[in-house]
């Protein structure tokens, strides 16, 4: 769908079938296909119930295994493991690695990538009661609610971690987790005892570390489309590329792109154009090689897994 713009496609808290596009958030339109998710395709980082490009209208949780390193001055490297919570319904920040209450619409789409920017939430009036919140329609719907899976284990690991719940439902890791969190070639398995969610379990296979710095300072210019390049992988994994016009994910628009891990993506001209005119002084750019699956929980959710080696650059103005 080269350099088609594609208008407003919403993806919002209140769930249900909604249009929206392509393999990120990644690929999308329609509802959730179920549980036949065979992480085949080249864009299939399983915001997608499967790998047609469908909307991932059922996930209701995701746990993140990554390594991180930060190419810029704040430079770090590090073992990272994210969880925020299981939900009884889909919570649109978890495929954005953040717990938000955004909406979010797809402005264009080019190739393996999209452009998205949030959608002002409305004024409901009255406000809310309790347990509820205003959506960008000026309508109250209800909030999603934790809904906890017991223990989570996850194995493969160079050692094992092990997440509890919170009395409120969130997960917390005791302790650090060191670094290297896993091996290459490990195959990483993510277990849930049960609890108010059914247990499940889902296995995904590790990645190579990513050898190549992310470029903190990017050429930039209107009109012109950005070419972005990296030392490619063995091909088992997927590659997604994403420029955020703020320095914290969620505070902006931004552009994501997945595509196979072959070493070279173009980011079309006319998407380098809208970043350009949304663009702040307080941009990340970050490199993510992954490989990610899900496990159904029943009633159309599922709780994804996803293991990358991530790079990283803030940038700020000089």
């Amino acid at each position: 769908m080269q350099g088609e713009t594609t208008g407003r496609r919403e993806w919002t808290i209140a769930g249900g079938c909604r249009p929206w596009a392509l393999a990120l958030l990644l690929a999308f339109a329609g509802c959730p296909a179920g549980d036949d998710d065979d992480d085949s395709a080249p864009g299939d980082d399983d915001t997608a119930d499967d790998d047609t490009g469908e909307p991932a209208d059922g996930r209701v949780g995701q746990v993140r295994l990554f390594h991180w390193q930060v190419d810029s001055e704040f430079g770090d490297v590090r073992s990272v493991v994210s969880m925020w919570g299981i939900y009884d319904a889909p919570f649109p920040g978890e495929a954005l690695g953040v717990v938000s209450m955004e909406a979010w619409e797809v402005v264009a789409e080019a190739g393996d990538c999209v452009y998205i920017d949030r959608i002002d939430p409305g004024l409901c009036e009255p406000p809310c009661p309790g347990g509820e919140i205003c959506d960008h329609g000026g309508e109250c719907v209800p909030l999603p609610s934790l809904q906890p899976a017991g223990t989570l284990t996850v194995d493969g690991l160079r050692e094992s971690v092990v997440l509890e719940p919170d009395d409120l439902g969130y997960y917390h890791l005791e302790g650090s987790p060191g670094f290297p969190l896993f091996d290459a070639d490990a195959t990483v398995t993510l277990t849930a005892a049960g609890g108010a969610t059914a247990g499940f379990q889902v296995e995904v296979g590790a990645v190579e570390d990513l050898a190549s710095a992310v470029p903190c300072e990017l050429q930039l210019a209107a009109g012109q489309p950005l070419e972005v390049s990296w030392e490619p992988g063995n091909g088992a994994a997927t590659v997604r590329w994403e420029m955020f016009t703020f320095m914290h994910a969620g505070n902006g628009p931004m552009l994501r792109c997945v595509t196979g891990d072959d070493g070279q993506l173009t980011v079309a001209a006319e998407l380098v154009d809208l970043y350009l005119a949304d663009r702040t002084g307080f941009e990340t750019y970050e490199l993510a090689r992954f490989r990610a699956g899900a496990a159904g929980v029943g009633d159309g959710r599922s709780v994804a897994l996803e293991v990358a080696s991530i790079r990283t650059c803030f940038h700020l103005p000089q």
